[in-house]
């Protein structure tokens, strides 16, 4: 008997919904159905029969019997199926579900786990799931495809309407309710005519009910809140491209684009496995054009199914020009610039700008700063909001960093032709990279390196709009040229491009010791390029010579000798004619940095040279760099007892001033000078630059430590050790691109292998060596050729 109480409870609410569609014969079993609950609500406890009157066990008896018939009806086919004596049922007004869904069981789970939690009676509260993103990232697809899967948890019926939020004039929440409420059987004269009632009478309706409401595209928080049932068994999803900050959900989620594999497993749903199978790396190259957007890959695989003579490959061709892009991503209603359309117009002016210019910077990530030097009242928060610009996560230094979609951006530069004069864009970059130029100047003293920095700090009209406020410290300097390398080096391409030529070689300057020091040499290459471009149209032969020098330094560290002595020998002249003397001793030093690898006199007459100048200048730092490298040429040409003069000179000079990088070099320096005479000194001195370098976190400086310890075991016959220090080296020189060096562990693993009678390793290892050795006309050429004929004459014999 109890159960059949709490069976006829819990249904109560259920027919009562179906009793307010006007069937007489719904609702005369729900009146029944509640005499039989009230009845039998006597019946339930443990009464004496005075208690129970016949009369009233006569009524409990016909109402139960009543309820058997109608739950009968309700196991057979779900109240879903129950049909009134007008012909209405429970109402299922979703979309079909999108053909060929793929991927997202992870936001899938997350969103039925919300949901599955209330129905288990562990909140008393309408479960509310937020779904947001940008457009065409597939919200209406998930909630869909949840809706279809979840309809047999909700069998009172499933509530959709299209709220059209972004579309200009969006769904109000009267239309809304009137809409839902016609769907539950009221009809005209019975509809209320203010908001309130309505939402009021939808609640109602709703009672005791287990419905499913999906409100896609909600425009705000107070439309979605009118629309929620007033009961914990029904349960609301929502999308949004906004994201609703002030709702409240019992879930959020956050759709981000589909990975390369559900990218490509979309396409294999539209055109066919067979297709993908065919052309696989042309599969996975839609996905990145499209950069994974699900609108985009839809239209791309509806294009290419109405298009069997095509390949992927003639889609991917298409795509590639990405001035056209956009125009290729349409197929009928489906339109990837429309959907970015709904979005951007529904931005306030400022932020429609601000969009705009942060994406004519072409920086993949960003951090907050930016926004506000571009456009100083610009809320960030309303971009984010929208999801046209997206939280990419904190980068070493601690910034949160946003990006924009590869086709959002693509879609702000057709606006930003149109929309945005020519000098507020410059206007906006010279901010930014001001900004940028500041930031880099604080930071580049904490980097441990012997470049020097030849710009002069920008006035103040030139500082950022908004204050550029970071912490300055030596833990953070590596961690933030580290984050902001690529945006370093696509700014001073960008202020070439636009004319800026002055910033374009500032900030090249202010990150010229980071580079060296991470030994990015493509990338110092590179933006030299620009920026000595960029300082012969300013007409400062001040920047000229000092970007000359530059290029210089990076071309003698990739390798390109008589280039980089073109350069020294240009910004030379230059100097001195200017009157510029330290320019000059640095033009001597660098000249003989290239001659030292090879020509050692005309490189010692050229460190003497700078020497003498950087003494009358009083140049500590200079002065260092000429002993250092005298010494360093003196070893080369086995002068023992100079080489250890000029060596000690320079140390205790770099003592003195704290210098710990040339102190290191020239302890690795007078290890190679003393394994000659004391092997367990020289290991030992050897040793000491290592950690030293080790402190500085200099890579290149310890692999050359590893190949001076290589060669030490080498010259002892320790063979096992000498090879296990050559091949880690070269694995580093490698990584580095350091062609000198890595030419110089290579030279020593040939060693060890001619000493092994392995003589066709011995032959790889020589062969890589003498081109770089024979192009420098270095000594060491002429002791690998005679390796390399060795190692031939033996395989030749065999």
């Amino acid at each position: 008997m109890r159960t059949l109480v709490a069976g006829a409870r819990s249904n109560l609410g259920r027919w009562r919904l179906l009793r307010s569609r006007g069937s007489s014969a719904t609702m005369a079993t729900v009146s029944a159905l509640g005499t039989f609950a009230g009845a039998a609500a006597g019946l339930s406890g443990t009464p004496t029969s005075s208690q129970v009157g016949w009369a009233t066990l006569a009524s409990a008896i016909t109402g139960l019997l009543t309820y058997r018939a109608a739950r009968g009806n309700m196991s057979r086919g779900g109240i879903a199926g129950v049909s009134t004596g007008i012909g209405h049922s429970a109402p299922f007004l979703a979309p079909p579900a999108t053909r060929g869904f793929t991927g997202r069981s992870q936001e899938l789970g997350k969103l039925e786990a919300a949901v599955k939690t209330v129905r288990q009676g562990t909140s008393a509260e309408t479960p509310v799931a937020l779904v947001t993103g940008q457009g065409g990232i597939g919200k209406t697809a998930l909630v869909v495809k949840l809706a279809h899967r979840l309809r047999r948890r909700y069998p009172d019926g499933l509530l959709y309407i299209d709220l059209r939020g972004t579309s200009g004039a969006p769904v109000t929440a009267t239309a809304a309710l009137i809409t839902f409420l016609r769907a539950l059987g009221v009809t005209g004269e019975n509809m209320p005519s203010r908001e309130d009632e309505l939402c009021n009478m939808f609640r109602a309706r709703l009672t005791g009910a287990s419905v499913l409401v999906v409100l896609d595209d909600a425009p705000d928080e107070a439309t979605v809140r009118m629309l929620v049932p007033n009961e914990p068994s029904s349960a609301v999803l929502v999308t949004s491209r906004q994201s609703l900050t002030a709702l409240e959900t019992t879930v959020r989620l956050r759709l981000d684009v589909l990975s390369a594999e559900d990218g490509v497993g979309l396409l294999r749903t539209i055109i066919g496995a067979d297709r993908v199978k065919r052309e696989p790396g042309m599969a996975q190259e839609i996905v990145r054009l499209c950069g994974g957007l699900p609108l985009a890959l839809r239209i791309a695989g509806s294009r290419l199914g109405a298009r069997a003579e095509w390949g992927l490959a003639d889609l991917v061709t298409r795509l590639v020009d990405e001035q056209h892009r956009l125009s290729e991503l349409t197929a009928g209603d489906l339109d990837v610039r429309a959907s970015f359309q709904l979005t951007y117009q529904a931005l306030s002016e400022s932020a429609r700008q601000t969009f705009l210019l942060v994406n004519s910077l072409d920086l993949r990530t960003f951090p907050a700063w930016v926004v506000n030097a571009i456009h100083a009242e610009a809320s960030l928060d309303e971009l984010l909001d929208a999801h046209l610009l997206e939280v990419d996560g904190r980068d070493l230094a601690r910034q949160v960093r946003f990006r924009t979609h590869d086709l959002m951006r693509q879609f702000a530069r057709e606006r930003l032709r149109d929309e945005v004069e020519r000098g507020i864009v410059v206007t906006a970059l010279a901010r930014v990279v001001a900004g940028y130029y500041s930031l880099a100047r604080d930071y580049s003293p904490f980097i441990q390196t012997r470049v020097r920095d030849q710009s002069p700090r920008l006035v103040p009209s030139q500082q950022p709009a908004g204050e550029v406020t970071l912490p300055v410290d030596s833990d953070l300097a590596l961690k933030w040229f580290d984050s902001e390398r690529s945006n370093l080096v696509a700014l001073v391409e960008k202020s070439h491009h636009e004319g800026i030529w002055e910033y374009s070689w500032l900030l090249s300057e202010a990150m010229v010791g980071y580079l060296a020091y991470r030994a990015h040499w493509s990338d110092w290459k590179h933006v030299y390029a620009w920026a000595l471009d960029s300082a012969r149209r300013t007409g400062d032969e001040h920047a000229e010579t000092v970007c000359l020098r530059r290029t210089g330094d990076v071309f003698h560290l990739l390798g390109e000798w008589d280039r980089a002595q073109e350069s020294f020998t240009r910004a030379l002249g230059i100097c001195d004619r200017l009157g510029d003397r330290l320019g000059s001793a640095d033009c001597h030093f660098g000249l003989g940095r290239i001659l030292r690898l090879g020509r050692w006199p005309e490189a010692l007459e050229e460190f003497f040279r700078a020497l003498e100048i950087y003494q009358d200048l009083d140049d500590a730092y200079g002065q260092l760099d000429a002993l250092s490298s005298i010494g360093d040429v003196y070893h080369l040409q086995r002068a023992d007892e100079e080489a250890i003069t000029y060596l000690e000179r320079a140390i205790t000079l770099a003592a003195d001033k704290g210098d710990m990088r040339t102190e290191a070099f020239c302890l690795l320096q007078l290890g190679d000078v003393s394994r000659r005479q004391d092997a367990v000194r020289a290991l030992r001195l050897i040793k000491s630059s290592r950690r030293i370098y080790a402190r500085l976190d200099d890579s290149r400086g310890q692999a050359r430590t590893i190949v001076r310890e290589g060669e030490l075991w080498l010259a002892k016959k320790r063979l096992r050790r000498a090879q296990y220090c050559f091949e880690r080296a070269l694995e580093i020189f490698d990584l580095l691109g350091d062609r000198w060096w890595h030419a110089v562990a290579a030279q020593g693993l040939g060693e060890v292998h001619l000493a092994h009678h392995r003589w066709r390793k011995a032959i790889e290892c020589f062969e890589v060596c003498i081109v770089v050795f024979t192009e420098l006309r270095s000594p060491r050429a002429q002791a690998v050729q005679a390796g390399l004929d060795q190692a031939l004459s033996r395989v030749n014999a065999y």
